[in-house]
């Protein structure tokens, strides 16, 4: 079968090559995508500068609707004149008149109105400040630069929080210095940065002190992520990179998760307060994330009727090549073992076989030359016990024949023992399940392994009925006693049955094997015995024994006898039953002299 094993090594060459091809493209598709990521985080740290940088032009365009505002100027300049009483209350209701024109997502979260000196004025929604008795921006520098006319945006640090300021000055004269400017703050939390991340697609939050002030996570994105960007902030003091360029380079924070650290402009830089940006990737790992990353479009990209035609090729080749080198090979074996059997043919016919079963063919022939040889004229079967007594389906025949091989070296012999008067003989352990002993004394070639070299003590239980023929030998009243022997060993126990009419009928067969010394008598007398406590066993497993009779039995059994000497070489053997499965059994032993 050199071609069928062929395909199949060419088969399991493809699937490797198939599967390694994808691992490879896996490591590749993982590679790029870590990269990617990298490159894309950099260009997301560049979107959101340029981002957070439009919405202060865009806030500080909008803040022109309260600057330039004619009550608000009105009530300034007043102010100015009186600060108490009620022209503060009046630049109060001027300014949150005015702030209310302006669009919502542009108008801010506070509003401080500051005098020429840069103290506040009036305020509205800066909870921050309303414990304050007097607030003053005077010193900060881009207050400095809207009371000289300028627009300004800065992000400062306020109570550890971060606030996005725009300023603008508020002039009633374009001839004489501003009368004050109107500050717009922003709250940078994370409202404020996931309005930003939905606008951007970028998961972002925005740090300070070593907290994060704000978060903004894109869709699909694990905000826990941010908790790993987090204990990375202690490390951004010793990052030359951050602290010279303001942005450091990315940097694996988690598995498949890269960050970039930026800085805020303004006053916020020297105080290190900053943003930091997430990018995850999308790894496959392993040849799995392959089909669970295919979409409805990857999947109508395959090639199906390719693959489809790809599979029926290689498995219609490989049942070619297996009836070419199995099937066909093998019937033909099959027809002429039915030519062999139906005895049209002597000899199974080499030349017609293939290599495989010339083997098989050749060891069937030397078997029959073999039995030839030996004046069989045919093959016999080893125990066939099964066409003589009837098969093992029905309730009259052996459910198993077993042959128990010889011992490699006869057993030694024991030692005399003195010469003392025997009792009647007893029987060897008989037992359905028992292994039989192998070998037995040439001298006294009992029924069931008995030896006469050993005293046997009496039966425990003396049966008063008349056996069946002639008495048993008197039995002595005591031993004499020994003068040198040795302590004798425990005698084997007498065998237990299960009635008194199998004692009797053991007792029997015995008396008439041990009455006649020639050894066909001894051998048809143990085969009867053997049949009686088959028949019994037979019965006791609730077989049937309709057909049984003891003229097949004693021909099965001398059958068997004759092969069994003739390929163990033996001198004798021994049948025994047991119970196997819960049917009758034989069991052969084969016995050499020693």
């Amino acid at each position: 079968m050199i071609l069928a094993r062929l395909w199949q090594v060419a088969l399991a060459a493809l699937v490797a090559v198939a599967l390694g091809f994808s691992a490879v493209t896996v490591a590749i598709f993982d590679r790029r995508e870590a990269d990617h990521a990298e490159g894309f985080a950099v260009a997301q740290v560049q979107t959101l500068r340029k981002v957070l940088e439009t919405d202060a032009r865009r806030s500080l365009d909008a803040l022109a609707l309260a600057a330039v505002n004619d009550d608000v100027q009105k009530a300034l300049a007043a102010f100015e004149v009186n600060a108490g009483g009620k022209e503060k209350d009046t630049l109060f209701r001027a300014l949150s008149s005015a702030i209310e024109k302006i669009p919502s997502e542009l108008r801010g979260d506070a509003h401080v109105i500051v005098d020429r000196s840069g103290t506040a004025a009036t305020f509205v929604n800066f909870r921050e400040l309303e414990a304050a008795s007097s607030v003053t921006f005077g010193a900060a520098p881009t207050v400095i630069d809207a009371l000289h006319g300028y627009l300004r945006d800065d992000v400062w640090v306020l109570g550890g929080k971060l606030f996005r300021v725009v300023a603008r000055p508020i002039e009633d004269d374009f001839s004489h210095p501003p009368l004050g400017a109107i500050l717009a703050f922003t709250r940078l939390d994370g409202g404020y940065a996931q309005r930003i991340s939905d606008h951007t697609g970028a998961s972002f939050a925005f740090f300070s002190a070593g907290q994060l002030a704000g978060k903004g996570a894109a869709t699909g994105f694990d905000p826990a992520h941010f908790d790993a960007a987090l204990s990375s902030l202690p490390r951004l003091a010793t990052d030359e990179t951050f602290t010279t360029t303001g942005s450091s380079k990315a940097s694996s924070i988690a598995p498949h998760t890269v960050a970039i650290f930026g800085k805020l402009a303004g006053d916020a830089w020297d105080l290190d307060a900053g943003f930091v940006l997430l990018r995850t990737q999308a790894p496959l790992l392993n040849i799995a994330g392959v089909f669970q990353s295919l979409t409805d479009d990857d999947k109508a990209a395959l090639p199906m009727p390719l693959l489809g035609a790809t599979v029926i090729f290689l498995s219609l080749l490989g049942l070619a090549l297996l009836w070419l080198e199995h099937d066909r090979p093998l019937k033909r074996f099959a027809r002429e073992a039915e030519a062999f059997k139906a005895g049209e043919a002597p000899r199974l016919q080499l030349a017609n076989l293939a290599r495989a079963h010339r083997a098989i063919a050749e060891a069937v022939n030397d078997t029959v030359d073999r039995l030839a040889e030996n004046g069989s004229g045919a093959p016999r079967r080893a125990a066939d016990l099964q066409s003589i007594v009837g098969a093992p389906a029905s309730s009259s025949g052996l459910s198993a024949f077993h042959v128990l091989p010889p011992p490699a070296s006869p057993a030694p012999h024991p030692q005399p023992a003195p010469s003392v008067p025997l009792g009647p003989p007893a029987f060897g352990t008989f037992s359905s399940s028992a292994p039989v002993p192998t070998s037995i004394s040439s001298g006294n070639a009992g029924l069931f392994g008995m030896s006469g070299s050993q005293p046997i003590p009496s039966p425990s239980r003396a049966s008063s009925r008349p056996l069946p023929s002639g008495p048993p030998p008197p039995r002595p009243s005591q031993a004499p006693p020994r003068a040198s022997a040795p302590p004798a060993q425990a005698a084997p126990q007498r065998p237990q049955f299960a009635s008194e009419n199998d004692e009797d009928t053991m007792l029997a067969a015995l008396r008439g094997a041990t009455s006649n010394g020639s050894p066909e008598q001894l051998e048809l007398a143990e085969w009867r015995a053997v049949y009686e406590d088959f028949v019994r066993t037979k019965q006791t497993c609730s077989e049937s024994i309709e057909g049984l009779s003891f003229e097949k039995f004693q021909n099965t059994l001398r059958k068997n006898r004759d092969s069994i000497r003739e390929r163990y070489q033996c001198e004798r053997v021994k049948f025994t039953v047991y119970v196997k499965e819960g049917r009758a059994s034989l069991k052969a032993s084969p016995i050499r002299a020693e």
